[in-house]
């Protein structure tokens, strides 16, 4: 059996042809498909530069809103101090005390605890301003408020140009009367500005529950201030009431 060459090569040319078609459509196909992931890689690109764009934007935003707070933060902190602080001394002033004393009673009243009461005067105070001037005596002014140390949850408030007040919680009378007492050493063993010596005379109450409010307790405890200054400058008096 003899084959026919002639139809041979054209079924060769046949393939041929429609090979050399599919290598074509295939070279177009690739061709578009590069141009597409060549536009969209563009197009990517470009959303990605937007986005770090948006990204740096927002962490800018972002670090001005944290200025800002940081600012309403320190300006709200300074407000706070200038309305419940003495300028002076740095001392709660007596606002902050109303302010604030109320709760402190009502809080070792519910929890059964004792609350003490100080009041403190610096002697002879007008004649330090009077013979060296009052500006040193504010520096004296805020030295002593500085050596006057203190817990934590005690309350010290310049009460008047001369006097200070002392809120001590969880604190008896005894108790009361030996830090009275180791204030009013430490005071006089101090040699302030300008080899000045100062004295305190401290007068102490403890509060009665069943029937004190902050204003009875302060007239309680200027009382014994006045005892402790008539009977001897840079003494400590005590007002003594039952605590309930």
């Amino acid at each position: 059996m003899f084959f026919n060459n002639n139809k041979l090569e054209k079924k060769i040319e046949a393939k041929d042809e429609q090979i050399s078609i599919l290598q074509m459509a295939i070279q177009e196909l690739n061709s578009e498909t590069d141009q597409k992931l060549k536009l969209k890689t563009e197009e990517i690109h470009k959303l990605n530069t937007k986005l770090n764009r948006k990204i740096n934007e927002l962490e800018e935003m972002k670090k001005e809103l944290d200025h800002k707070s940081r600012e309403l933060e320190e300006s709200l902190e300074n407000l706070e101090r200038v309305t419940n602080t003495d300028m002076l001394t740095g001392a709660y002033n007596k606002r902050y005390f109303y302010d604030v004393a109320e709760s402190i009673i009502s809080l070792s009243k519910r929890e059964k605890q004792p609350l003490s009461l100080v009041m403190l005067e610096i002697n002879q105070f007008e004649e330090i301003n009077k013979i060296h001037g009052y500006k040193t005596g504010d520096q004296i002014l805020q030295t002593f408020v500085h050596k006057i140390s203190l817990r934590e949850s005690d309350v010290f408030v310049r009460f008047s140009d001369k006097e200070f007040v002392i809120l001590f919680p969880n604190t008896n009378m005894q108790q009361a009367i030996t830090i009275s007492k180791k204030i009013r050493e430490d005071i006089e063993s101090f040699t302030f500005f300008k080899s000045i010596e100062l004295t305190v005379s401290l007068g102490v109450t403890e509060f009665m529950f069943s029937e004190d409010n902050i204003v009875l307790a302060l007239k309680r405890v200027n009382t014994a201030l006045k005892e402790a200054k008539n009977n001897s400058v840079n003494a400590v008096d005590i007002n003594s009431v039952s605590a309930i």
